[in-house]
């Protein structure tokens, strides 16, 4: 039985991989009168010099969504859900703090109360090489998570850079900081 699934897995494996080859590169292969839209398989594997943009050039975007879903009958439920994003990027500097939160009630008693924010900070300084750092901190007052905090910096080795694909290897040190409610002294 093994055996056989194994080969279907191989084949799906081979067909998704054909797939997602062919399917960005149709999406340009249709205009032939410029050689630069033009779709080879070897452009997924290049790696393209990041540029700085120019001033007309979008750099900054910013998302903000929420919800919320009322549900009444045998089980009264509510759902609200928000969150908000800002973004940099000019290809050399990005910048990039996203907000999300989460409340949930079943039968007017909390069952879901979290919410997180991260911030990440990456700058080219070399050809491949992109320093970085990141912090994220979040709460979850339903499984007595007061406060906890991941932040770290290091640098990254960037493979493949084009507008298909992006393959870096990354390192960097990490503190974790946590605090929970009346569990006893905090940790790091």
């Amino acid at each position: 039985m093994n055996y056989f699934r194994r080969i279907i897995l191989k084949k799906l494996f081979f067909t998704a991989l054909i797939i997602t080859l062919y399917l960005p590169g149709s999406a340009y292969a249709e205009d032939t009168n410029s050689p630069e839209e033009t779709f080879h398989l070897c452009d997924i594997f290049e790696y393209e010099h990041p540029v700085k943009k120019g001033e007309d050039e979008k750099k900054w975007s910013s998302v903000i969504a929420g919800s919320y879903i009322r549900k009444t009958g045998n089980t009264d439920t509510r759902r609200t859900n928000y969150s908000a994003s800002i973004q940099y990027d000019d290809n050399i500097t990005s910048f990039k703090a996203v907000f999300a939160g989460f409340y949930g009630e079943t039968l007017d008693i909390p069952d879901e109360n979290r919410g997180s924010i991260t911030a990440n900070y990456d700058r080219y300084l070399l050809w491949k090489m992109e320093l970085f750092s990141y912090s994220t901190s979040e709460y979850n007052k339903i499984t007595g998570l007061i406060h906890r905090n991941e932040s770290g910096a290091g640098l990254k080795y960037v493979f493949i850079r084009n507008r298909y694909l992006l393959i870096d290897l990354s390192a960097a040190p990490i503190l974790q900081y946590e605090k929970y409610e009346d569990v006893g002294p905090e940790r790091d």
